[in-house]
Order: structure tokens, then sequence, then C-alpha cells
């Protein structure tokens, strides 16, 4: 600072020294010293490209690399480039496409209102984006409509929850927010005089003169003279004019808190990760935790008052921050004060964070050093009464030295010998040691202690899990007592049978030749195969192995283990051979059992292909096993057929590897015992999506369905007819509900907290509802509870069971969603429990009248401590022979030993009605849980020997969680039903982040493949007649419909023509109707459909299916008209044949408008 002498108003003195004092500010600042140029970064993608010589994918490489677009048709065959050669491209230098960004559109068009409005309209403004770049957009002043657009994704929970931002970034919005209403408060005041700007100009340039303060408005003037000073002056102002330039006001800033406000409670709910076990929270209250947090200047309180705002956040603040964001995700936490003497005990806690800290903020702390409770008070209190935690988290100012003595080793050594203590300071200072690995030293408070603490909790969850019943206090079980019922009783309602029984059927061959006979065996013969199986109850799993092992499996060589194991585990043997020998591992790495025992004398260097083939044949112990191997042989002169640049990928690899391919082929055309060893053709079909494929297999696909069927037939299905010879013949609708119960129960895997909860707090004389939305899996969890009833353990080792359990499930089959059929079922079952039971009504009335009597007279007949559960499944879907809904079969009143438990969708009038009954109990299926889609992707894939990828630079099950139908069961069973079927392994990322985000985008999709393959007119047809009829269509049904429309092939069709042209249609071709046949079974069995006989009806299963068709075809004019014409002359031309003649089938009596 220079200082200068009195103001010399009569000399030139002081005008000189200003001028020359600021002429030197005026002058550009020149460097005194020139930087040394930098050297170029050695590492590019260029030459990351070049070191690791990368080929794929070759459009990326070569506009990296700077190539040229290839300037011939022969040049681009060989460049591998996707797509069609572009000759407008040719010599052109290749360069990536600008990414169209947030970013790039603002350094573009500015920081502008425009440009923030466009990127708000059109949905490219990421959430994280929206929130780092509020003051930004308040600032530009956008409209209201697109304030309007922000403050609703920041209360929409939906979003919040997607956007996975912790709460300290919605707090740091906050105080974005805050800052704003500062400035506007200065905005307000008056502007500044001339003088006032002249003296902070001086200030600021170093300049001092005594008396400064006391300048007349002649010496302002004297200054005002000077030109560098009026310059300063007026730009000074000019930007003092332009601050005060707002776009926005006080109201809109007030919404923005309080949307914020919203955002964090939302935040703190969901996006904070778990953090399991038992969590004791210690905070601080020593003196130095109320300095300022010179940490905490970006973070700000939605609520706070207007006299707080302006204070400095403590350290105290932060701490209090931390330590209720901790309890709220823990699963059990007390919170402590440490450091003081007036709060003693736990503190009451909401679990809602910003209600938290202003309950902690409002006590009344004192800090008297005689009678202070300190962090080692509370932990020998803890020792004294032998209280065991996991996890001990102190919050201070500077690390605790005192904790690492006795106190916590006593503590760990008598109490718990794992706790885990983080103690999370403001400041550390110094190095320091430590006696233990659990025992942390953090430093600063921020939101990664929250996930380091749920990571920390999650790697002994197993053990946390172990010690669950001291954990919450639960009594240890008196004595042990098993679910297995006494020799001699008997239960009231007898338990479903085990009807159901897994085929595994093993798909081995080499992958780069052998596309085209996979993709077949997968999309066409194994889903003929399932769907002739299914009315036996046998459930075929195909294994094909093209993609499914992992990458950290394949780094440990664990490629031969996983196919050997899932050969061994095999029932049936598909072994596909050409002229390619396979991949040859360097060593046999197998675990020491017994089914790999022989490869311990088989030779080495053989290729996994053979050796697949001689762990089935030899590995098992089964000798009957050889039965169930079947090998077919590609006839070489195949090879003679494929051009030139495809060779490689079918002919061998090498003269010892023919050789040993002959070998293998040989042995095996001289085995005996197998089931089929033959040979088969094939041509050149072309190569589709960068793969070779074969043409000509209709033939090879044929003979594998008819050994693999007759197979079946030998080794599960003899012996499974009906009954004679004087036995009893298990009724056909209780043998079709207990199998449809067990198949939608081996599907659950989710929510199991849930229905333990369900099972427990089910009580007598009331009415429990189980609702969701349409694909959330109700089915499933009523199957799943009502096989968690029966496995109730019995009372005081009482033999007899807790619960007899009556279930019903309407979608097992179109008829029984039926009333009468529902109430005739039922009644049936409660009839036989009773020694004189009534005669069966032949009215409606009296079923409903005899069911709500039957369940009294049941009721009367059960032993002690015995329930009777009555389930049905959709009963917002149960209607009278009308088609109308009804619901007048339920009771008005229960036995108090007589539950009822339901389902129904959310939207259904009828559970409007439920809820205001006082006998109901409603539980809601919300979305499912991360954990809980983890788990049922790993499931349905597991099935068939698949899983996804899940390592850090590759996480391929993020990407379908990312997804927003993924909360959706039905959703992950289609998308897992998309994944099994695909074949490149290289391109399965790529897959997975095409596929649409929600549920009736994902059923557009499937509808969209379905079209691809079939016409777009063919399958707007028959499936706007299925969604026409009420209770679906046979396929003789579809066959005729379909065979009428292709005779009259118009769009507008009356009843006569369709009448005069069914009866004189030639029949549609065959060969693509069982194809298209086979696809629609197939979307029909994914979307829920019970598995049913080749033969049976076709309908569209759920309502998101039956929405899918409208919204997709009924847009169309006149085409459901169509349908029901075509529905209504099929049905006149089959009573004109003579094949209905005692009833009108229900399916097709439909009006025709």
């Amino acid at each position: 600072e220079l200082v200068l002498g009195p103001f010399p108003r009569d000399q030139g003195y002081f005008l000189v020294f200003i001028l020359i004092h600021f002429l030197q500010f005026d002058k550009p600042l020149e460097s005194s010293t020139e930087h040394p140029a930098t050297s170029r970064d050695p590492f590019s993608l260029k030459a990351l490209i070049q070191r690791l010589h990368i080929s794929e994918p070759a459009q990326h490489v070569m506009s990296l690399l700077g190539r040229k677009y290839p300037s011939d048709l022969h040049a681009f065959s060989r460049s591998r480039l996707p797509g069609p050669w572009d000759p407008a491209l040719a010599g052109t230098r290749m360069k990536l496409p600008e990414p169209h960004t947030w970013e790039r559109v603002l350094s573009r068009r500015g920081n502008t209102a425009k440009a923030w409005e466009e990127l708000i309209s059109a949905g490219n403004l990421p959430f994280m984006a929206m929130l780092r770049n509020l003051r930004n957009i308040l600032r530009a002043g956008v409209s209201e409509r697109h304030h309007q657009r922000l403050l609703d994704r920041l209360e929409n929970q939906e979003s919040v929850i997607r956007s996975r931002q912790l709460p300290f970034r919605f707090l740091a919005a906050c105080r974005a927010i805050q800052q704003l209403e500062e400035e506007l408060e200065r905005t307000e005041k008056p502007l500044p005089s001339n003088g006032e700007i002249i003296k902070r100009i001086l200030k600021v340039h170093g300049l001092y003169v005594p008396g400064m303060q006391s300048w007349t408005r002649k010496d302002l003037r004297f200054c005002m003279e000077i030109p560098v000073i009026f310059r300063m002056v007026k730009r000074e102002k000019k930007k003092l004019l332009k601050f005060r330039e707002v776009n926005y006001s006080r109201a809109i800033l007030q919404r923005y808190r309080q949307a914020l406000e919203t955002a964090v409670g939302i935040a703190v709910r969901h996006n904070v990760p778990a953090i399991p076990g038992r969590t004791l929270i210690l905070i601080s209250c020593a003196g130095e935790m109320r300095k300022p947090y010179m940490r905490g200047g970006g973070l700000g309180w939605p609520s706070a008052e207007q006299e707080d705002r302006n204070k400095p956040l403590t350290v105290l603040d932060v701490a209090f921050l931390l330590g209720s964001m901790v309890y709220s995700a823990a699963e059990q936490a007390q919170v402590l004060l440490c450091d003081q003497s007036t709060v003693l005990g736990p503190v009451a806690m909401t679990g809602a964070v910003l209600k938290d800290v202003h309950h902690l903020q409002a006590q009344k702390i004192e800090c008297d050093y005689k009678t202070c409770v300190d962090a080692s008070d509370i932990i020998m209190d803890l020792i004294t009464r032998r209280q065991e935690v996991d996890t001990i988290l102190l919050l201070n100012e500077a690390p605790q030295d005192t904790l690492r003595g006795s106190c916590l080793w006593l503590y760990r050594h008598h109490v718990a010998p794992h706790c885990l203590f983080v103690n999370v300071c403001s400041r550390v200072q110094g190095e320091r040691s430590f006696d233990s690995a659990t025992e942390i030293v953090m430093s600063g408070f921020s939101e990664q202690v929250l996930r380091f603490m749920a990571e920390c909790g999650g790697s002994r969850f197993l053990e946390h899990v172990g010690k669950i019943d001291k954990i919450h206090g639960l009594p240890e079980p008196r004595e042990t007592v098993t679910a297995k019922q006494e020799v001699g009783v008997e239960p009231l309602i007898s338990a479903p049978k085990t009807r159901w029984r897994s085929v595994k059927v093993f798909v081995s061959s080499t992958f780069r030749d052998m596309h085209g006979e996979r993709d077949l065996l997968i999309r066409s013969v194994f889903p003929e195969l399932r769907a002739r199986a299914a009315p036996f109850c046998l459930a075929i799993e195909d294994i094909d192995l093209r993609w499914g092992i992992t990458e950290h499996e394949a780094q440990r060589n664990k490629q031969l283990e996983l196919c050997l194991s899932e050969v061994a585990r095999s029932h049936l043997f598909v072994g596909i051979l050409g002229e390619r020998y396979g991949h040859i591992p360097r060593e046999y790495l197998l675990p020491d059992e017994p089914q790999y025992e022989w490869l311990k004398s088989y030779p080495a260097g053989r290729s996994i292909t053979e050796l697949e083939a001689v762990q089935f044949l030899n590995g098992c112990k089964d000798p009957s096993a050889k039965s169930g191997a079947f090998f077919y042989l590609r006839e070489p002169d195949f090879l003679g057929t494929v051009p030139e640049a495809w060779r490689a990928d079918f002919a061998t690899e090498s003269e010892e590897a023919k050789v040993r391919m002959a070998d293998l082929k040989e042995r095996l055309e001289k085995h005996e015992g197998l089931a089929s060893v033959g040979r088969y053709t094939c041509q050149w079909g072309g190569v589709a999506q960068g793969r070779p494929y074969v043409k000509g297999l209709e033939e090879f696909g044929a003979r594998v369905l008819r050994d693999l069927w007759e197979s079946l037939c030998h080794h599960f299905l003899q012996g499974d007819g009906p009954k004679v010879n004087g036995e009893l013949k298990e009724p056909e609708e209780n043998i079709l509900q207990e199998s449809f119960q067990e198949l939608q129960q081996k599907r659950f895997c989710a929510r199991t907290k849930l229905l333990q909860a369900t099972a427990a707090q089910l009580r007598g004389g009331s009415i429990c509802v189980v609702s969701g939305e349409c694909g959330q899996g109700k089915t499933v969890f009523l199957a799943a509870l009502a096989q968690e009833l029966r496995a109730k353990a019995p009372r005081h080792g009482d033999p007899a069971p807790l619960y007899h359990i009556v279930a019903h499930f309407t979608r097992a089959r179109p008829d029984q969603a039926s009333v009468q059929v529902m109430l005739g079922r039922l009644c049936a079952l409660l009839r036989k429990q009773l020694k004189q039971p009534p005669a069966p009504p032949t009215s409606y009335r009296g079923l409903v009248a005899q069911f709500s009597a039957l369940l009294h007279s049941v009721a009367q007949s059960l032993k002690r401590r015995q329930s009777l559960v009555v389930l049905i499944d959709g009963a917002d879907l149960i209607h009278a022979a009308g088609g109308q809904l009804v619901s007048d079969w339920l009771p008005e009143r229960l036995p108090q030993r007589v539950s009822l438990i339901i389902s129904v969708s959310e939207e259904s009038a009828l559970l409007s009605s439920l809820k205001r009954r006082k006998d109901v109990t409603v539980i809601s299926l919300g979305p499912l849980d991360p954990p809980d889609r983890v788990v049922m992707v790993r499931k349905d894939l597991a099935l068939y020997g698949k899983k996804l990828e899940e390592s850090p630079f590759n996480n391929q099950m993020r990407l379908v969680l990312l997804k927003r139908g993924s909360k959706q069961p039905l959703y992950l069973m289609l998308l897992t039903q998309d994944l099994r079927l695909f074949a490149l392994y290289e391109k399965l990322s790529e897959r997975i982040q095409k596929l649409p985000v929600s549920l009736p985008l994902l059923l557009q999709h499937l509808l969209g493949c379905l079209e691809q393959d079939h016409g777009l007119e063919l399958v707007a047809i028959a499936l706007v007649s299925l969604w026409a009829s009420r209770d679906g269509l046979t396929e003789r049904d579809l066959y005729g419909i379909l065979a009428t429309w292709k005779e009259l092939s118009g769009a507008d069709i009356d009843l006569e023509e369709a009448i005069h042209a069914g009866r004189r249609a030639g029949g549609y071709p065959m060969a693509p109707f069982f194809d298209f046949l086979r696809s629609l079974r197939g979307l029909l069995r994914a979307c829920g459909s019970p598995a049913e006989p080749p033969g049976s009806r076709l309908h569209l299963y759920g309502t998101p299916l039956r929405t899918a068709v409208e919204k997709r075809y009924l847009r169309k004019p006149g085409l459901d008209r169509t349908a029901h014409v075509l529905l209504a002359g099929n049905l006149q031309v089959l009573l004109w044949n003579g094949m209905y003649v005692s009833c009108i089938t229900p399916a097709l009596s439909c009006g025709v408008s």
C-alpha cells in the first residue's frame, strides 16, 4: 500500500502521481520469462491403437487414425466397415461424429436463456448437470414453463432415484440458491455514489490518502477530471448496473428451495446405500466443533431461517448432518452426543434427515469438563451392559487418541471381537499408525463415508446374517421343530404333489461355424419341444454356452471346468460336428471330483468340444446316459459351396486338428449304445450381422426334434398316462391348478422379507388383498405364499399342520376365471373335508351360498390352532358367463379361523371397494429393489447356463438395472428371454443398451421383431383376432381366419364375403403358418401365458400385452371390425362343416359392428 502526503490542492503533484500510477495499470502485463514449450503427451488414443494393434470396431479405429474412406468397393470389403459403400465419401478423411452433448450446445450457443430452454425442452440436460448449473439457469432467465419442468424433475421421486445423486449434491444446489438470494438483496440497495466508487478504486489499487474520508464535492470533481479515474468509475458503474439486471424473483427462488428440500428427502430415503448391522453414532460436542467448517462453504440448508442463512456452517452442524444420514441408512442405529454433560442417553431420531438435524441443533448442550461424557465413557458403558454393535462411528474435530487405548481393546475382547471403529474427523494432523485393520480414521465430512460404511458392512454380511437372532433380540427356540408330519397324521387338505421336472439339454459344437445350426435349435426346435413337454410337466432347459462365461472366469482358465460341469448336470446331449476341431486348452485345470476322474488318463491337447462329448459318455455313472447322446455330422462337401473369403471360418484349423476331428468322428460312429449318430446336408446361406450362415437345415431340425422327443418319451414320459383298472383318476382341473402353482412358485426369488411378513401377520376372519401393477409378479407371490404357509412348522411339536390351504389361480387357463368354474372347484374341495357333505348346487346363487356355508362348516371341523386359508389369484378377473366382472361371491363375513387371500390389479375397481371394508388388509407389491432384480436376472439366466458380466469395467448387470422397467418382474423376464436367444458375446453389452427401457416399449419392440420375421399384415390380423376373441382361439381357428384373410386380401370385408371366402379358401401355406405359430407361442409364453400343449387355445395373457396390441394395431381404422368379421365368418363356416354341433365356441361368440 502506497501512502501519499497531504492532498496538494494547489499543486499538480497528486494529478501527476495518479496519472503515472494508473497508466502503469493500463499497460498490458508482459511476462518477464518465457515458458518452455510443453512436451507432447506420448499417450494418446492413436498411439494406444497402434501399440495394441486394435482393429475393431473398424469405423472408430479408422476415424481415430485419420484414415481415408475406401476409394472403391474392393477396398471397402477388405476394410470390414459396416453398412454399404458410399461413393460420395470415397477418398475423404474419416472423422468421428461430433457428440451432441449439452456442453457442446452451451459452448456453441453461449450461456443464454434460449440455449438452456432448448436443452430443457429436448430433455438433453442430465440431472447432475441441472443441479450444478441451477445458478446459471436462473441467471439466464428461462421461461416459467421451463422453470416448472425443472421443478417437476426435482420433486419427482422416480427422477431423483434414477439420478443416484447423494444428498450432499442437493445441499450444494441449496447453497447456490442462497447465493442468488444474497445477490438479490444487494440489488435492492441504492447504487454507491461517485465518491464511494473512487475510494473503493483507490483502496483496491493500494492507494491511501490521509483525509480521504473528508473529501468535499470539489475534491471529488477534481478526481473525476483525471481521465483514468473517470474511465474506471464509468466501467465500475456499468458493472454494477449489469449486476442489478436479474431475471429471477424471490418467489421462484423459494419454489426451488422447496423443491430441493423435497429432493433431499427422496435422496436420503432411496439413494443413500444401506448400512447393515447395528451402528452406534457418537457426535462430539466439544468447543472446537463450533468453529466454522471451511469445507462446508458449498453446502446450504433448504429450510434455513432468514437470519441463519448467512451464518457459516460449523463443524458440529456438518457432523449432525452426516450422523443423521448414517442413522437413516443404517439397519439399526443409535445417536449419542459425547463431550458434553446435559444430553444423556440416545437422542430420539425420526429418520428424516433434515428434521433430525434441526432436532439435534435444538438440543441444549453444555460442556462441563468435570461432568462431561466422552466417547470412552460411552464405550465402557457398552462393556458394562454387554451391548454388542457392529460399527462405532465417531464424528469429531481431530482424531481421538484415547479410544485407541484400553477401552476399545476391552470392548472387542469381551463383547464384540469384530467391531469396526470409524473415526471421521474434520482434520487429521500428521502420520498415524494403527493396531488393527478394524480401526479407520478418515479426514473430511463427506457422503463417501456412507459408501465406505455400506461396503465394509456388506463384506461382513454373511456373518451378520448368521447372528441375526442375537442382533434383534429374538428368543432362542425351545426345541428343534421340523415341519415333517408323523406317520398316520393326514392333513385336512392334502398338499399338491410335485409334478414339474427339469430336463437339461446340452448343445455342443464349435461356435464360429455352427451359428446357423445353434440358432435353429434355440429358436425353433427347443420351443417346439418345450411346448410338447409342458403338458407332462417337463421343463426343457437348453444349455447354449456361446455366451455366459465371464471375463473373470476366462482369465482364470475356467472355461473347461464350466463347460464340463454343465455337461455333467445335463440329461441329454446334442453334439454337432463339422470340420473345425475347436479351442484346445493349455492344460486340464479341473477340481478333484469323481465325475472328472476319467480326464486324468485322457491324452492332452484335446479340444473342449471333444472333451464335452467324452464327459457325457464316460463321466456319468449312469449306464443309460449313452442313450441320451445324439451326434450330427455335417457333410464335408458343404465346404465347396462356401466363398473363399469365408472358408477359413468353416475349414479345419490345421492338419493335426483335421486328423483329431476325423478320429473323433470315427470313434463316435463306431460307438455302441448312442441314441443317434448321423450325417446331414446344408448349403451356404450368406452373411448376416457380420456372421456366416448356412441354409437348408429343415431336415436337420426335423430330425433333431424327432430324436429328442422320442428320447423324452422313453426316459421321462413312460407311465405318466391316466390311471386305469379301477384306480381313481385325479380331476383335470386339480392337476392343472397344482402344476400351474408349482411352476409359478419355482419362479419366486424376490420379496422374501415381504413374503415372510405377510405370512406372519395373517389373521383369521380377515381378507388379505395383494395388489400391484400389471407385471409386478402377483401370481408368483401368491404361489410362493401358499408354499410358505404350507411349510409353517407346527407349534410345540404338534404334528398337525397350522394352515390348510385351498388355492385357485384364474390365470392357469382362460376358463378358470369363470366364477362358476372357480366356485365349483373350491366347493368341491371343501365338501371333501366334511363327513356329511351337501349336494352340489345347480345354480350360481346356490354356489355362492354354499361357498359361504362351507367356510363356516370346515372352520368348525378344524383342530385347535389350525386355520383354513383360501387363496384366489386374479380376483378382479373373475367374470360371469356373459363376460361381465362379478364380485358378489365374496363372503360378507368370514369365520374367525378362516382367512381369504386374493390378488387384484392396482387399477381395478374391486380394490377400491375392498379398501372400504374394515376386515381388509392391503399389501402392495411395489417396484423390485435392486438386490431382488439382480437375483432374478441371475436365476433366470442360470437355468440356461448363462450369466452376465459384473466386473468394474464391463458391468452388464448394471446396464440392466439402469433400465426404468427393471423394477417390474415381467420386464426382467422378457429381457432375459431376449438375451438368452442372442448369440454374439462380443455385442451383448451393445444389445442390452439398445433394448427399450420400459415394459410398454419392450413389448412394442418384441411385436416389431415378430413383424420383421413374418410380415406386418399377418401379425396384425392374428393378434387383433386374438384380442377380439373372449377366451382365445385354437390353432385351427387361427389357421381358418388367416386362410380367409389371404383369400380376400382386402381391407373392407363384410360378413357374407368372409363366409364365402372361408368356404372356398384353399388354405394358408402350412410351413409359414407353423413357423409363425411357434414364434407367437414363444411371445405369449414369455408374457406369462401358461404352458399348454400344441393344439390348445391361444390367448393374449395379461393386461400389458393386450394394451401393447391395442396401441400398435387398433390405430388403423377398421382393423378391429375386420377381425370381428373374420371371427364370425370362421365360426359360421365351422358350423356348416359340422365341426361344432353341440355348442358354440365361447371364444368365437362375438358381435360384428
